[in-house]
């Protein structure tokens, strides 16, 4: 997966951005570790809901659980934000 463009949405009419959902499975997994350790922690945030640019990267990704077109305003869902919602929903996940 190119991490500069999720691409267009699939079949299943969500964006394919599911290498974010491995990035934050291994967060959450070293977080989990570090607390068990000793580590005060008592929450996670998520950058943002909707579409984000970064201009760190020359405003090439988008950041959000949504992408927002910005021609119809249309909300156009992204994997990783279902998958958040179920780790919300749950409050677990897989481990791979």
């Amino acid at each position: 997966m190119d991490l500069e463009s999720e691409g267009e949405p699939g079949a299943d009419g969500l964006i394919d951005d599911s290498f974010r959902t491995g990035l934050m499975k291994e967060h959450l997994v070293q977080l989990h570790k570090a607390i068990e350790e000793g580590s005060n922690c008592f929450g996670v945030h998520q950058w943002t809901f909707i579409d984000n640019w970064s201009w760190l990267n020359s405003f090439k990704r988008r950041y959000g659980f949504f992408r927002l077109d910005l021609e119809t305003g249309n909300r156009i869902p992204k994997k990783h934000g279902v998958w958040f919602k179920e780790l919300a929903t749950t409050g677990s996940f897989e481990v791979e």
